[in-house]
């Protein structure tokens, strides 16, 4: 697991694709589970299921402050698994029962079983424990990561499929089946690590480092509070829980576009542990190569893919086209934050002060997300209150809604761009960014789109079964056709395709 240094050798194209493949395993295990859980529930539960989800996630803030330095040490090559596993254990223990006491105050204007919101701190108690293995996991072996995904995905599906599906337990199923996939995951992760663990001791002056530089997580935390404000006004200033379903429909069907984006898991503590710019022009191949094609298909099919979940969201299959565009650029942005906060070197001095962190990229990635997400929440709350009276509101809310949260998902993603260039990597002339690949993927995904639009359905089916049989020949062709065209285009990409192929001959030969 470590080289000679002492670091953890990590290898970034074997993790980063075993990640983006155990993404796609769980991308389509997870769309089964959405369509169940869709299928089972109405869109206003749907929606309230979205809601609590956003609300509990608040409470598990405190656990990504602790990981943001794990990974960042376990990297660097420092015993953390110890320590690791006592800070989780001790938040575990108190946001369970922080988030019972306020519950009543929070949930107080929507109307949910007491029975979910018991089941909600459990799921928070098991997320807990498990996040401390996943912490551990990144910064010394990114590639367990893929395989937990794997296992919590397909725990999850299974108990959907008794407790949902069969059993019709609703809301309480759904909240059950995602703590069981959560425990499941827990124990595949601590046999990955665990010895990591047994070999490390408790470290009071790690303990100290942490909570002295912890303020600095805090505050890029900022972004995510702000942000998850969405679900609140879209729930209050419209009074109704289905437009944040409307909402949760894009970002789902949305989702394999940013798929590609795992691949910066690995390449962080890659950065971390030998800052090479050669890895994160690898990384950037990599993450294109995939999202590109990916976009562009959601964008021809953006009507039968929302169907899967519900035909009633395929009338929002238009703002789902933007939010495919965007993606692209929101995802230059998040390589940008990766490349700059794996490169910073402020936190190798043990004696670096607030003044230190504060001139460095890591505090530039923070302020960048927080003006980013108060321009997406300031522009939504002032288009949600506009839109009320206009004439697509009274005719189509749902529409007009979904294209009030795409302009302000706009108006957020290229602020954000325009600063990670200027203000991140402007210092850093030896980044590049690979134009001539990128071009090649638009090439290629040129000609996928062809016989996609060709082969797309002439109706959109209700049922879910005849709609994915629909959609599998244009889908299954087009893939087969980029990458057939990437292969004549991209000199790198037959050098990876070659690589791939001797290294699973080696391992089975």
């Amino acid at each position: 697991m470590e080289g000679d240094s002492g670091r953890p050798s990590i290898r970034l194209r074997y993790a980063g694709l075993l990640l983006f493949i155990s993404r796609i395993y769980s991308l389509l295990i997870g769309l089964l589970f959405t369509v169940i859980a869709t299928r089972r529930l109405t869109v206003g539960e749907f929606g309230l299921w979205s809601y609590i989800s956003t609300i509990s996630g608040y409470w598990m803030l405190p656990l990504s402050f602790i990981g943001y330095w794990i990974v960042r040490f376990t990297a660097r090559g420092e015993r953390t698994g110890a320590t690791a596993v006592f800070v989780s254990s001790i938040i575990s223990l108190i946001t369970p029962l922080l988030f019972l006491l306020s519950s009543r105050m929070i949930f107080e204007s929507i109307d949910v079983d007491y029975l979910v919101l018991i089941l909600v701190s459990v799921e928070l108690a098991i997320i807990g424990i498990s996040s401390s293995f996943d912490w551990i996991a990144q910064g010394l072996k990114p590639e367990i990561l893929a395989f937990a995904s794997i296992v919590f995905e397909t725990a999850k599906l299974l108990s959907a499929s008794i407790l949902v599906a069969m059993m019709r337990l609703g809301l309480v199923g759904i909240v059950l089946t995602v703590s069981i996939g959560y425990a499941a995951r827990a124990m595949m992760t601590y046999g990955a690590v665990k010895r990591f663990i047994s070999g490390s001791s408790m470290d009071t002056k790690l303990i100290k480092r942490i909570f002295r530089g912890i303020w600095l997580p805090i505050y890029g935390s900022i972004p995510s509070i702000i942000s998850s404000m969405d679900a609140i006004l879209l729930v209050h200033m419209t009074r109704a829980t289905d437009s944040l379903a409307f909402v949760s429909a894009i970002r789902t069907v949305g989702s394999p576009i940013g798929l590609s984006l795992v691949i910066s898991t690995a390449l962080y503590p890659k950065l971390l542990a030998e800052g090479r710019l050669e890895d994160a022009e690898e990384a950037t191949k990599l993450i294109y190569m995939l999202s590109i094609p990916s976009s562009i298909g959601i964008v021809l099919l953006a009507p039968y893919l929302l169907s899967i979940l519900r035909s009633d969201y395929t009338i929002v299959f238009i703002p789902l086209s933007v939010y495919a565009i965007l993606q692209l650029i929101s995802i230059a942005s998040s390589l940008a934050m990766t490349i700059a906060s794996g490169l910073e070197r402020v936190d190798l001095d043990e004696d670096a002060n607030f003044r230190d962190y504060a001139r460095s990229k890591l505090f530039k990635v923070a302020n960048m997300s927080t003006v980013s997400s108060l321009i997406y929440v300031g522009v939504l709350a002032c288009l949600l209150y506009l839109q009320k009276d206009s004439w697509l509101s009274k005719m189509q809310p749902s529409i007009s809604i979904a294209f009030a949260w795409i302009v302000s998902v706009a108006a957020s993603t290229i602020f954000s761009l325009i600063y990670a260039y200027r203000m991140l990597l402007g210092d850093l002339e030896r980044v590049r960014i690979p134009w001539t690949s990128i071009a090649r993927y638009m090439l290629a995904s040129i000609a996928m789109a062809i016989p996609v639009y060709m082969l797309r359905p002439k109706v959109v089916y209700v049922e879910v079964l005849p709609l994915l049989r629909s959609i599998a020949p244009p889908i299954l062709l087009g893939v087969s056709v980029y990458f057939a065209a990437l292969y004549l285009l991209d000199p790198w990409f037959r050098r990876l395709l070659s690589r791939l192929i001797f290294m699973i001959t080696r391992r089975f030969s």
